[in-house]
């Protein structure tokens, strides 16, 4: 069997397993949007009961106005981007190697699961069916979402999130290297010197290590925080994009 064979049946087994995880994890309770409390939770003070209950029908975008209802989803959005940068952050701080990476593989997984989540979210602001019904239709509903997230959400721009997420791997590199580095430790010794005697805060060596070896991780920990802010904001409003450009396809049909 030719080489170009052998890493295409790979390369298929393994998207093959990858969507089955992907249709797992969108079976986990935390992961599946009750469309209804959604709605209810984010229409409450921007619209008329009367327009609440005209949205659960049908969809917040055939009933309410643009702007009103692109302000819930950039909200959404907004919040869905801070909660993986913040948790991105977290798992960036353990210095043990082994802990370490650990944490950063349930970083790429709550990344991913909260992209399944603001799929949803987005999706039942555009459109009126509910993608939790019947048994026989979650297969096809679970195949939607994770089209939204993987094809929509990223599609042709998944080499851009590639470069994204190394350019943070680079950037917190370069910080621990700069550390490390006798003359980067200098300048971060000598600025945190200058900050303390700001403050009025004795520094003696054991506090200045402890200081440096902190402030490394909290670096490090921001980096993470901002490239999965990065990566997530810009997928949510493509998102946002496709989903209105349906809906005024329909409108014109």
């Amino acid at each position: 069997m030719a080489v170009g064979e052998r890493i295409k049946i790979w390369t298929d087994l393994f998207s093959t397993q990858f969507e089955r995880m992907q249709a797992l994890a969108f079976h986990l309770p935390f992961v599946r949007v009750n469309r209804h409390e959604f709605l209810l939770r984010n229409l409450r003070g921007v619209c008329t009961d009367e327009e609440r209950v005209e949205c659960l029908e049908k969809s917040p975008a055939q009933v309410l106005p643009k702007e009103t209802v692109h302000k819930i989803a950039y909200r959404c959005i907004m919040r869905h981007a801070l909660l993986t940068a913040v948790l991105s952050a977290l798992s960036a701080l353990p210095s043990n190697y082994v802990i370490l990476f650990i944490a950063l593989v349930c970083d790429l997984i709550q990344f991913q699961l909260l992209v399944f989540i603001l799929a949803q979210k987005l999706y039942y602001l555009y459109r009126h069916d509910n993608l939790h019904t019947a048994d026989a239709d979650m297969k096809a509903n679970v195949a939607k979402v994770i089209n939204m997230a993987s094809a929509i959400m990223i599609g042709a721009h998944r080499l851009s999130q590639t470069m994204k997420s190394a350019s943070g791997v680079l950037a917190k590199q370069a910080v621990i290297r700069f550390s490390e580095y006798r003359g980067g430790r200098v300048i971060l010794t000598n600025i945190i010197r200058q900050v303390c005697k700001w403050l009025g805060v004795q520094s003696t060596r054991t506090f200045m290590t402890l200081v440096i070896e902190y402030t490394v991780v909290a670096i490090c920990a921001i980096i993470s925080g901002l490239i999965s802010f990065w990566l997530m904001w810009p997928m949510g409003k493509r998102l946002v994009a496709h989903l209105e450009k349906e809906n005024q396809e329909e409108d014109t049909e």
